[in-house]
């Protein structure tokens, strides 16, 4: 895996802080028992707390997706030699055998393009 640009996880969030503004608006996102506060939501959103979910489980989910990315690459790459193979042999693939090969590389090219983005490609 590479090196990642962001603060390693995990993240833990709480609303129980009291920032400057007000208690209960603000909640923040921080590692190492709150020593390194890493982003703040707006608790006062019906979905500020699943927001803060999310983004504490960012670490692992770019980690899964990466290691991921390899196997969904391979599946589309048999899914296209499949197809490949039955043209080659005269035959006319399926309608399933052509779902699964745009499936399986529109599924590895969403993958490629989440981590180039959580990356800051495209920028």
């Amino acid at each position: 895996m590479n090196q990642a640009p962001w603060t390693a996880g995990p993240w833990q969030w709480d609303c129980g802080l009291v920032p400057p503004d007000g208690p209960r608006r603000y909640a923040e996102i921080y590692k190492d028992g709150g020593d390194l506060v890493i982003a703040q939501f707006n608790n006062l959103i019906p979905e500020g707390k699943a927001n803060a979910r999310l983004i504490c489980a960012s670490p692992a989910l770019y980690e899964a997706l990466e290691r991921a990315l390899p196997l969904l690459e391979a599946w589309a790459d048999d899914a296209s030699n499949d197809v490949g193979a039955c043209s080659q042999e005269g035959g006319r693939p399926t309608e399933v055998e052509l779902q699964r090969m745009r499936s399986s590389a529109a599924l590895a090219n969403d993958a490629r393009a989440a981590l180039l983005l959580a990356r800051g490609g495209g920028e």
